[in-house]
């Protein structure tokens, strides 16, 4: 359900939770988590910001369902967008955030608000110092160069609790990672595009000690499904056959560690120092390769079908040493689009 006011959208119902920069979404919702119950408030055109140029922003609030560590948590995310410098040239910032549910830590509607404010948060002395939410922070970009064979090179960077005192393991260790390129108009005809992405997620990504959940919808995470401690190279190939229909080739090698660690610090909050992470079990790496080729026909008359074919080979799977397992996927689908 959709109303428009003025310059607002405003969606309510189930739909899925895709935000970023990259092939299938972003870091903090991708297309593989599994659509939830939300409400989306969103400017319906740019609106001029001072400095910043033409800017769009984003509300999201949901509810995480009954299957978490605090059933029907509530997922807080906004986002601001816009072009600082130049028109082809777009800076994003976003914040999410995983709040309340039941028996969850108690916390204020003013506690709640300043938790979405990371200027805020780190500023102010007298917030309160549980930890009642998981939150995310971070930003992204991407530069359009058209005249280069429609080249876009695009990144995200979001990061698991940030801490202004210890910005090194922020950065890496609580960070998620993501870069890429895309070329549209590749071949003779442009009938051609390809994109290529490069995927990493810190020690602790998608992990809390008190959300232990973590950000998921019935147990699937709503972001990039690497999860955490992974990194990820992709590559994908399209044709396009005039518009009737288009072969899409994806091809991914994943790397999964499953080392078990300990965050350490020295003193109690508020006054912690010399955080840490101290290493408590080594795994073996978990590797996977994939490679998968979709066929897609837009049939007259409004119908659609589509054909996958997909194959998986993992190595020390499930983190257990010389493991291995042989995944296919072969499906078929048509659906009626009436508008």
């Amino acid at each position: 359900m959709t109303w428009l006011v003025r310059n607002i959208a405003v969606d309510a119902g189930r739909q899925q939770y895709v935000w970023g920069q990259g092939m299938e979404g972003g870091l903090l919702g991708s297309t593989s988590g599994r659509p939830l119950d939300m409400v989306r408030i969103a400017t319906d055109t740019p609106f001029f910001l001072y400095k910043i140029g033409p800017t769009r922003g984003t509300l999201v609030v949901g509810d995480l369902g009954a299957n978490q560590r605090f059933p029907h948590s509530t997922f807080v995310a906004y986002k601001l967008s816009g072009n600082p410098f130049v028109s082809r040239f777009e800076l994003s910032a976003s914040v999410l955030a995983e709040q309340g549910g039941k028996g969850a830590p108690g916390a204020t509607l003013v506690d709640n608000i300043v938790d979405l404010i990371p200027a805020l948060k780190y500023t102010l002395q007298t917030q309160n110092r549980n930890q009642f939410s998981n939150k995310f922070a971070g930003w992204e970009y991407r530069l359009r160069l058209p005249e280069l064979s429609g080249l876009q090179l695009y990144a995200e960077h979001q990061f698991d609790d940030m801490d202004p005192r210890r910005w090194r393991s922020t950065l890496w260790e609580d960070g998620g990672h993501l870069f890429g390129f895309s070329l549209s108009q590749l071949g003779a005809e442009s009938n051609l595009s390809t994109a290529v992405e490069f995927h990493h997620t810190g020690l602790r990504y998608y992990k809390h000690g008190v959300f232990t959940s973590g950000v998921t919808f019935n147990r699937v995470l709503i972001g990039d499904p690497l999860g955490n401690q992974a990194d990820g190279g992709y590559w994908r190939l399209a044709w396009d056959a005039g518009g009737a229909s288009t072969v899409t080739f994806d091809a991914a090698i994943e790397r999964r560690g499953g080392d078990d660690y300990d965050a350490l610090v020295d003193g109690v909050p508020p006054n912690e120092t010399n955080f840490r992470f101290v290493k408590r079990e080594a795994k073996p790496n978990e590797f996977r390769h994939r490679a998968g080729l979709t066929w897609l026909y837009r049939a007259p008359k409004n119908w659609r079908g589509t054909l996958d074919a997909a194959y998986e080979r993992a190595t020390n799977y499930a983190f257990v040493g010389g493991a291995s397992r042989n995944g296919f996927l072969v499906s078929a689908s048509m659906e009626f689009l009436p508008w």
